[in-house]
């Protein structure tokens, strides 16, 4: 999977998925305001990848742990195409 999907920078400091969709349908979206810290955000989105592959297309909010423990909000955008994250 990892091969396929990647992660690029986001104008607001955070990050995308760029590939993700071609597994769940989705792409992650983590804004630094939200997840923290530069450092921390790939290692964040790293799991929350594997998460999304594992349990599939999000269509409901949800909650996660992240990989620091700290409880992460996954909530679908309106039209179900990107997952938005931010602390809980």
């Amino acid at each position: 999977m990892f091969s396929l999907a990647g992660l690029v920078s986001a104008p607001d400091g955070g990050f995308l998925s760029d590939g993700l969709a071609l597994f769940t349908g989705q792409e992650l979206s983590l804004r630094e305001a939200e997840v923290g810290q530069a450092t921390r955000q790939p290692k964040a989105a790293l799991r929350l990848a594997h998460w999304l592959v594992e349990h599939g297309r999000l269509t409901q909010p949800q909650t996660v742990t992240g990989p620091d423990g700290d409880v992460l909000r996954l909530t679908p955008s309106p039209d179900h195409r990107l997952v938005n994250v931010e602390k809980s």
